[in-house]
């Protein structure tokens, strides 16, 4: 499948959807309904694997660990970034660290009550938020996985953006967090 890149003329919102109950795989949406990426658990027997495109690349997402778990993103099977969980039992706090041991981004929970997310920088301000829900409204959206995402003009802008948005959705799918879902 081949995706539209996200661009600077579009609305900041997108909305992550799941196509039914059912599914295993979310499509990125714009404003104007225009799919920009998905992101799909690989089958039913694979646990944790998962993989992501947009425009700007493809990715393939494993959580790993017990103790210290962590979700690896790979390109063709080389390791690209890790997200280190600071709290395994909560899951509200990340960093997303390059191989180089560069921290690329800190995932934090802003709002459990509201169901709010987000990539930060490393000054702490928001470059990407996930918000529970979509605008699509009916009964439907009640039972489907999904969320509104917004970005900030940094966040538009980050290098790694398309790896942020993607991978920040797989961690919140995969960790179950209330506050999304």
């Amino acid at each position: 499948m081949s995706f539209e890149p996200l661009s600077p003329t579009d609305d900041a919102t997108f909305h992550w959807r799941q196509p039914s109950i059912v599914s295993s795989r979310w499509l990125l949406a714009a404003a104007d309904d225009r799919t920009l990426g998905q992101l799909e658990f690989t089958s039913p027997w694979s646990g944790s694997k998962a993989a992501a495109e947009t425009a700007g690349g493809r990715w393939q997402y494993e959580h790993v660990g017990l103790w210290k778990p962590k979700v690896i993103a790979r390109v063709n099977d080389t390791v690209v970034a890790s997200l280190e969980i600071a709290n395994s039992w909560l899951y509200d706090r990340a960093a997303l660290v390059a191989p180089d041991g560069r921290v690329i981004a800190q995932w934090e929970m802003s709002s459990f009550l509201t169901g709010k997310v987000e990539w930060q920088d490393d000054a702490g301000a928001r470059l990407i938020e996930y918000r529970r829900g979509s605008d699509e409204g009916g009964a439907a959206s009640w039972w489907r996985t999904q969320c509104r995402v917004d970005f900030t003009a940094a966040g538009f802008a980050h290098a790694d953006r398309d790896l942020l948005l993607t991978i920040g959705w797989y961690f919140a799918v995969l960790a179950g967090d209330p506050g999304l879902i």
